[in-house]
């Protein structure tokens, strides 16, 4: 079963966001990985950061979190990204698993097996059939012993929802990391928008340079940090 996980402090972060501010999702998604790196340690591990190409904006603030860290020894040896595009599809509202979640196409920037963390960064919880799909695909790519998934908000419903997702995936083990709590969905939708896949931008075909470019560019920024790191 996927217990939701909060921070009340990360809670009040996500309350203050403005409702005018056109940088909330990368605010959002800054601030989720502060509350990843507050129950685990990134040190010297391999992050493997799973997302649908909609997301993008809430991982690019993830990732900036990675590289701002207060001592140097907490940086992550590596940081990569898996993107997938996915057309979702409601097949039944009536059956136990009613969505499915194809691809049409995916990226990586870690090779196989890399991992030690992997997290998948959501705008929501509205499809699970993505969400537990991807999180799976990537698990048999790279495996990891330690599986999140962080989202600003979600309702019981959609937890629930994703839980039986997983279980049919079988993916046992992950946290559930959310900015806010279901009391605070209808407030925090209104600053935050939860996408839909189909609503991936036509300049998403550019990530995978960027990803590309990403993963080298941490590479340089802690060798900078940690002289000794490095080839």
């Amino acid at each position: 079963m996927v217990d939701p996980e909060f921070s009340e402090d990360i809670e009040n972060r996500f309350l203050d966001l403005a409702p005018s501010d056109n940088e909330n999702e990368f605010n959002a998604g800054y601030l989720l990985c502060d509350f990843m790196k507050s129950k685990i340690s990134t040190s010297n591990k391999v992050v493997q950061i799973v997302m649908r190409a909609v997301d993008f904006s809430y991982a690019q603030g993830f990732v900036q979190s990675l590289f701002d860290v207060e001592d140097p020894d907490e940086l992550a040896t590596e940081v990569g990204v898996a993107c997938y595009w996915n057309d979702y599809h409601r097949l039944s509202l009536s059956a136990p698993i009613p969505d499915i979640a194809p691809l049409f196409r995916e990226c990586h920037s870690l090779q196989k097996g890399m991992a030690d963390i992997i997290v998948l960064v959501a705008s929501g919880l509205a499809e699970p059939a993505a969400i537990s799909g991807n999180l799976h695909r990537v698990i048999e790519r790279t495996g990891a012993p330690n599986l999140l998934v962080v989202a600003p908000t979600a309702t019981a419903d959609e937890v629930a929802r994703l839980d039986s997702y997983l279980y049919q995936d079988r993916i046992f083990g992950v946290r559930l990391l959310l900015g806010a709590s279901p009391a605070h969905q209808e407030r925090l939708r209104r600053l935050l928008p939860q996408y839909a896949s189909s609503e991936a931008p036509p300049d998403s075909n550019g990530y995978p340079a960027h990803f590309k470019s990403l993963r080298e560019k941490y590479s340089e920024f802690r060798q900078a940090q940690q002289p000794g790191f490095g080839p």
